[in-house]
């Protein structure tokens, strides 16, 4: 499946939520290990939601949330499978990110040139779900 750029994906009519990233229990369990615990409950997405209006916003257990604009902030997306990340391992699909310079130099600060080539991978279980409803997977289904 080729990559779509942030821009020309098919938006939702209505606000969606999927299930991506970390799952939760995973997080509640590594609260036993402290200080690790609490950095992930505070910055790993669990849920991403995509807005009709292009907005793409990332929520963590604790709800903190990083929005983020589709059409200016997404280089491209793809729908990918047998994601190398150990966040994605127990899914076999994953989405892969890359964001633009614009973005990854107002976040990632001295580290943007080192993002560029890095991309950014979203598992679990409404990956799938997510690339169909942005036409990234062309209507296939695992």
């Amino acid at each position: 499946m080729a990559p779509v750029a942030g821009k020309d994906v098919k938006l939702p009519t209505e606000l969606r939520t999927y299930a991506l990233g970390c799952p939760e229990w995973i997080i509640y369990l590594s609260l036993l290990w402290p200080p690790v615990g609490l950095v992930l409950l505070f910055t790993v997405p669990t849920k991403i939601t995509i807005s009709p209006d292009g907005t793409m916003r990332f929520l963590a257990v604790c709800r903190t949330t990083m929005s983020l604009s589709l059409s200016e902030d997404v280089a491209s997306l793809e729908l990918i499978e047998d994601p190398p990340c150990c966040s994605c391992v127990c899914h076999k699909h994953a989405i892969e990110i890359y964001f633009t310079d614009a973005v990854l130099k107002r976040r990632a600060g001295s580290r943007a040139e080192e993002m560029k080539t890095r991309p950014h991978y979203m598992g679990g279980q409404g990956a799938q779900e997510l690339a169909s409803d942005l036409c990234l997977s062309n209507g296939e289904t695992a």
